[in-house]
């Protein structure tokens, strides 16, 4: 998958505070959108309580949290799954996953073409949006699948 989210430069957007380039806009609509689907596959097919699937006003990103017990607390063990427009230590948008806790086995599990990142509050992986192929749904229910077993044991 392509995109091209270049921004204008501040001496472009003169004094327009909120210039939003329709182009831009659209693909970053159909990115969400996209996100969206995908995440919503994986959330129908975790057991678990889970937060809805939304869009987190501090970075754009879409995510949702799934946790190992009856328990909604962010504190409490739980799997993110989500996707990120970019962000200053990645410009690029990108699918992330981590455990709270922190699980070896998530990291054990990335498939070709994730990273693992470490510079989060909670280190977990991610695959840049270009790298992206049609088993990316596939992809974070096996991340899933490889730190539900983990997390469900974590007290």
């Amino acid at each position: 998958m392509e995109y091209d989210l270049a921004l204008p430069s501040s001496s472009d957007m003169a004094d327009d505070l909120l210039h939003v380039d329709p182009t831009h806009g659209a693909a970053f609509a159909d990115m969400n959108a996209w996100a969206f689907g995908v995440i919503a596959a994986v959330k129908a097919q975790a057991l678990g309580f889970q937060t809805p699937l939304g869009v987190w006003p501090h970075g754009f990103d879409v995510s949702s949290l799934v946790f190992a017990r009856g328990s909604v607390e962010e504190s409490d063990p739980h799997k993110n799954i989500g996707f990120s427009p970019g962000t200053d230590a990645h410009p690029t948008p990108y699918l992330y996953t981590y455990a709270y806790p922190e699980q070896a086995a998530l990291r054990d599990a990335l498939p070709d073409g994730w990273t693992w990142e470490t510079s989060w509050g909670t280190p977990g992986g991610l695959i840049p949006y270009d790298a992206l192929g049609d088993a990316t749904g596939d992809q974070l229910m096996m991340l899933y699948t490889a730190t539900v077993g983990p997390l469900a044991a974590t007290n």
